[in-house]
C-alpha cells in the first residue's frame, strides 16, 4: 500500500505517473476527498476541469473517481470527475490507465473492475494519506494549502467556450460553487445542442 503524507504528495503522485504507459491517471475516494484533490489539481497551471459530476444536492454516498489525463495537442492537462458507482446496476464502473484505490473504499468496486471482461483493471495500487487528516479541512476552515510551483496568482482555465477563474488559496465551498454553476450551465447547454444525456470522457464502461 502507498502512503501519501497529504493531498499534494498524492496528486504529485498523479503527475508523476502519465507518461507513454499511463496517459491516465485515476483516483477513487470519498466525496470529500476527492473534492480536495480536484481543488489541488486546479491549483496547477494548464490544468482544465473538463467535467465534474459531483451533486451536492442528492443523496449519493458511494465513492467517486477522478481522472487526470493529458492533451497531445497541447500542454494542457484535463480532469474529469464522476461518479464511480451505479446504484441502478449495483456495479462500479471500469476504467483505462492507472487507478489509485483509497484505502476505505469498497472491495466490490476492485472486484467490478478486475472482472469486467471489455475493459479489465491494469495497473492499480491502494493507498493511505497520512493519518487521514486531508490538507484544507481543519478547525478553522481555512483555505487549502496549493502547490504554486510558477502558479500565478489567477489562472483563466479554457476549454471549447468555457472556462473557470482558479483563485490561489481555492477552498471547498468555493470549489462546490464552481462545480454547481459549471455542471448546471455545460449540461444545460449540451443538452439542448445534442438532444442527448452527457457522458463525459475519458473511457468508462457500464455493463
Amino acid at each position: 500500500m502507498l502512503n501519501f503524507e497529504n493531498i499534494e504528495d498524492l496528486v504529485s503522485h498523479m503527475f508523476a505517473n502519465l507518461g507513454n504507459e499511463n496517459n491516465l491517471v485515476s483516483v477513487i475516494a470519498n466525496k470529500q476527498m476527492i473534492t480536495d484533490i480536484m481543488v489541488e489539481l486546479l491549483n496547477y497551471k494548464n490544468v482544465i476541469l473538463n467535467s465534474c459530476d459531483i451533486d451536492y444536492e442528492e443523496e449519493y454516498d458511494r465513492e467517486y473517481i477522478v481522472s487526470l489525463f493529458d492533451d497531445a495537442e497541447s500542454d494542457n492537462w484535463h480532469v474529469n470527475v464522476e461518479k464511480c458507482y451505479l446504484p441502478e446496476k449495483q456495479k462500479y464502473v471500469a476504467t483505462e490507465g492507472y487507478v489509485l484505490f483509497h484505502e476505505d473504499v469498497n472491495s466490490k468496486a476492485l472486484i467490478d473492475m478486475q472482472n469486467n471482461e471489455c475493459m479489465p483493471l491494469g495497473e492499480h495500487d491502494w493507498f493511505a494519506i497520512g493519518n487521514e487528516e486531508l490538507e484544507g479541512i481543519n478547525e478553522d476552515d481555512n483555505d487549502v494549502e496549493t502547490n504554486l510551483n510558477e502558479t500565478d496568482p489567477e489562472d483563466e482555465l479554457d476549454d471549447s467556450g468555457y472556462s473557470i477563474t482558479v483563485k490561489v488559496g481555492l477552498d471547498t465551498d468555493e470549489a462546490e460553487k464552481i462545480i454547481r454553476d459549471m455542471r448546471r450551465n455545460f449540461q444545460r447547454e449540451l443538452s439542448d445542442m445534442l438532444g442527448i444525456p452527457y457522458r463525459p470522457l475519458p473511457l468508462r464502461f457500464f455493463w
